[in-house]
């Protein structure tokens, strides 16, 4: 029977079986309660301390309880930064009392839902106020290239079959509708 340095509500010393590795609390009656849920750690000179948001996962999953509170210097840290963040004046903030400020450069059109582009070749968007002069200036270009595998892909060859049919076009100056979609053989005409 060891103790594993947690408690629960009642402030009783969770242990656990060295043979199962089952938890448990002694009753007052002295009988064994199993799955109790951990609300308070030991210290080292014995006494209780509250689990919060930061101990919490220092609890063994089984003994660990599912929610537990904000500790009060948590929640004013994020009352602070929530403050920040809601303020309108975005020049020099101070985002936590201690430290110093931090710059912070904010969006032109804040708050406004921005356009996103597809760039000509279809990989990636382009964000903000330059994005359909950064695609006109991408699409004034030249056509992309496609290869000779990527055009019988896009006739609706078969890929596993593309290398093969590219392979007996080049051999014999067939055109590809010579040959089949689903198998790349010769079709019997």
């Amino acid at each position: 029977m060891n103790s594993t340095g947690f408690a629960n509500v009642k402030r009783r010393v969770i242990y656990r079986n060295p043979k199962t590795g089952a938890f448990f609390v002694k009753t007052a009656e002295g009988l064994k309660r199993y799955n109790p849920t951990a609300k308070f750690r030991m210290t080292n000179n014995g006494k209780t301390m509250r689990i919060t948001m930061n101990t919490r996962n220092n609890v063994p999953n089984k003994i660990r309880p599912a929610r537990v509170r904000v500790s009060e210097a948590d929640a004013k840290r994020r009352a602070q930064l929530r403050r920040a963040n809601n303020r309108p004046n975005y020049g020099v903030m101070r985002i936590l009392g201690g430290l110093r400020p931090s710059m912070r450069k904010i969006r032109s059109n804040y708050g406004k839902s921005r356009n996103m582009i597809l760039s000509p070749g279809g990989t990636t968007f382009f964000k903000g106020k330059t994005a359909a002069t950064r695609a006109l200036k991408k699409r004034a270009g030249q056509p992309p290239r496609r290869n000779a595998s990527q055009n019988l892909i896009n006739a609706g060859f078969n890929p596993k079959f593309v290398r093969q049919v590219l392979a007996k076009m080049k051999a014999s100056g067939k055109s590809k509708n010579a040959y089949s979609k689903t198998t790349g053989k010769l079709r019997k005409n």
